[in-house]
């Protein structure tokens, strides 16, 4: 069952927003009233996972059969910058809910429409984009990626394996990517890897 609870505290001026779904979903916010409005002070989310709390914002935290790097980064870029702020409303939906960070789990990632096998990912977000770090089947090191323009990855990588996808699969991303007001610009690579292998094969 959904449980939704609101406990102000401080004269009003503090909530904490508490909700849960059985043991799949839970998430706790903690908002600060200032002349500005309600602002998130801590908060966290969590999906399949234990639930843990960042500064500043929300902490994602969720263990998923697949991981779509390409849809959030779609999704972040679509929210940089914009609030659910509504005129008018002063409620707990009237608040930015900026994400601080995340901490996934996933049997399977679909990154630059390229699919890999399980991951763990770390990432914590700052005013230009996301740092963190990956371990995978396919890859292991850290990146950064900046949100400006089309986007930069830099990757430094322990290792870096590639099996590309299947050719259906790979017009299929390309067609999606294509959909919409004009074609995507791809976003600019820095990628360096200590190790790296392309269908099995090790190449230095």
């Amino acid at each position: 069952p959904l449980a939704v609870s609101l406990t102000p505290s401080g004269q009003g001026t503090v909530q904490t927003f508490v909700l849960s779904l059985g043991d799949s979903l839970k998430a706790e916010v903690l908002r600060r009233h200032s002349p500005d409005g309600w602002r998130v002070e801590r908060g966290g989310a969590a999906i399949g996972a234990p639930l843990r709390q960042a500064d500043g914002g929300v902490l994602v935290s969720a263990r998923l059969p697949e991981l779509d790097v390409d849809a959030w980064l779609r999704a972040i870029d679509d929210e940089a910058g914009t609030s659910v702020e509504v005129a008018g409303r002063d409620d707990v939906m009237a608040t930015s809910w900026p994400i601080a960070g995340v901490n996934l789990q996933a049997d399977g990632l679909k990154v630059f429409g390229e699919q890999i096998g399980k991951v763990e990912l770390r990432a914590t977000a700052d005013p230009g984009g996301w740092k963190g770090v990956v371990s995978s089947e396919s890859a292991d090191g850290s990146f950064d990626w900046r949100r400006r323009d089309a986007g930069t990855l830099r990757a430094r990588l322990s290792r870096l394996a590639i099996d590309p996808v299947e050719k259906g699969v790979s017009s299929s991303v390309q067609e999606s990517s294509s959909h919409g007001n004009g074609a995507k610009s791809l976003p600019t690579l820095d990628v360096v890897a200590e190790r790296f292998m392309l269908r099995g094969r090790e190449l230095g």
